[in-house]
């Protein structure tokens, strides 16, 4: 919350929209402490943030606009990611272009997540396909994560060769989604 101290000099104040923790005493000049609303025609500030850092970016990185106008935020994610979801003052928005009225100066955090990728693997005769997270920060296939795939036969079967968006003999495979 801002507060602000002021001296007004005249009579009637023109005072919009302000909450005035004062008495008034004639038409001197008097103190008073403002609190709460701003003055009509008062600028409002935007900071905004993302997370993680290399999850996206977002428009405008800041702004001072006139106090109860509008302003538009969008969170654009970076190759491989999606986006999350906007924390404003606290309180959670699922859209990534929003119109946000400035009545109060606000910090927006856009959440971003890294793209997740289902694997099917299919067997064609008798056996199995091992996988074998190489490289991720969890356990989960996010775009970037390395995986070793091997294929183990059956006993009476032996490997032939991968078919898809991998091919050829090798076993085990590495792949990267």
């Amino acid at each position: 919350m801002s507060f602000f101290h002021t001296k007004f000099t005249r009579c009637s104040p023109h005072i919009f929209s302000a909450l005035l923790l004062f008495s008034l005493s004639g038409c001197g000049v008097e103190d008073a402490t403002l609190s709460g609303s701003l003055f009509e025609g008062q600028s409002v500030s935007l900071t905004t943030f993302v997370m993680p850092e290399e999850g996206g970016t977002v428009y405008p990185v800041s702004a001072t606009v006139l106090i109860n106008n509008s302003i538009r935020i969008q969170a654009i994610p970076a190759d491989e990611w999606v986006f999350d979801k906007w924390v404003i003052n606290g309180v959670e928005r699922d859209s990534s272009s929003i119109d946000l009225l400035m009545d109060s100066d606000k910090n927006a955090i856009a959440y971003f997540s890294k793209r997740l990728y289902d694997l099917t693997l299919l067997v064609e005769g008798g056996g199995t396909i091992e996988t074998k997270l190489l490289a991720s920060k969890d356990s989960s296939f996010e775009s970037g994560s390395k995986l070793e795939l091997l294929a183990v036969p059956d006993t009476g079967w032996v490997f032939s060769e991968w078919v898809g968006d991998i091919e050829g003999v090798q076993n085990p495979q590495q792949i990267t989604l």
